[in-house]
């Protein structure tokens, strides 16, 4: 492939060529007139996480939000079979690495919305969702969208805690098994990891086979907490985490 003439390379390969003949000078300064045009979702992650770490000033114009915010809800309706017209013609823009907090009375939707960022509402009594749920550029809603991937990179917590009916470390440990992770040394880790970033690895390093169930209704959550933790989730949704 690396001898193939460039004008038989597709219009986003030639793209990718011509940015990485850019980046290969290593700019102080770096102008980008419409970046993703012609870029698949893939590159533009990839370009996405260069750009967050390079040390140089960009510049971007762009008629694309790609590069502003993680996720995008256009136009979401989502109606109940009793009639309970839960959104209606709802349209947020969510940026990466930064907390959001949805404010409003008790039954206003926000847990409805929070369900759709993760198509739990999939196991819900929805008769009608009309819209479009962005991450990354992608639809979410669409029914092509791999439901498994999206959990894995949308985690969630529920107002209540659910933990499983397994031990303290299989509760973390388990979503790694789902991924396909199965090495001893990184459930170790991403045990220790989540743990301590709920702050509950200190309450419970010792007693790590007991049962989740015995925890308190405060260590439960925090448990809940560093399970979503431990998969390294892209977005955390937190449902009245208070």
């Amino acid at each position: 492939m690396q001898y193939t003439y460039v004008k038989k390379l597709s219009g986003g390969e030639k793209r990718r060529l011509y940015l990485c003949s850019i980046l290969m000078t290593q700019p102080n300064v770096l102008l980008m007139d419409e970046p993703t045009n012609d870029l698949d979702i893939m590159t533009l992650q990839v370009l996405e996480e260069y750009l967050s770490e390079i040390e140089a000033s960009v510049i971007i114009v762009s008629h694309d939000r790609f590069f502003m915010d993680k996720i995008v809800v256009e136009g979401l309706s989502v109606y109940y079979s009793d009639g309970t017209e839960s959104l209606k013609n709802v349209s947020l823009s969510i940026p990466a690495n930064a907390v959001t907090v949805l404010f409003g009375p008790a039954g206003g939707g926000k847990s409805t919305l929070l369900r759709v960022l993760n198509r739990l509402n999939d196991l819900a009594d929805v008769v009608l969702m009309a819209g479009r749920v962005l991450l990354d550029g992608q639809n979410i809603l669409d029914p092509k969208f791999d439901v498994i991937t999206l959990r894995r990179r949308v985690g969630m917590v529920f107002a209540r805690p659910v933990v499983l009916p397994m031990s303290i470390r299989e509760n973390l440990t388990y979503g790694l098994e789902l991924a396909g992770e199965h090495k001893k040394q990184v459930h170790d880790e991403a045990v220790e990891t989540s743990l301590t970033q709920a702050a509950l690895w200190d309450e419970v390093k010792d007693r790590l086979g007991d049962p989740a169930v015995a925890l308190s209704g405060g260590q439960q959550q925090r448990l809940c907490l560093a399970r979503s933790l431990a998969l390294k989730p892209e977005v955390i949704l937190l449902d009245e985490p208070t």
